[in-house]
């Protein structure tokens, strides 16, 4: 019983990993526990922005909406994976 409320409590909402994409590209990794993906995100999009005038970003960015669901998912899984054990 302990072990499904302390997952209730710290499993990731993958609708709120995506709208926090959807305003702040990166957010959303920093909210799944990956810091320093976060920031690798932030670095990318402006190696891509500069130099494609913000072109590239319209294939980056859906990539990253996408990731952002399956980020929580994965957070979800490794979480409920290290209850069981």
């Amino acid at each position: 019983m302990n072990d499904q409320i302390y997952y209730d409590s710290r499993k990731k909402s993958p609708g709120l990993s995506f709208v926090l994409a959807l305003f702040i590209p990166g957010v959303s990794y920093w909210y799944c526990g990956r810091p320093l993906l976060s920031f690798l995100v932030w670095f990318m999009m402006l190696v891509i922005a500069i130099p494609t005038v913000g072109i590239g970003l319209l294939v980056m960015y859906p990539i990253i909406l996408i990731d952002s669901v399956f980020c929580a998912q994965r957070y979800n899984r490794q979480l409920a994976d290290r209850l069981a054990a």
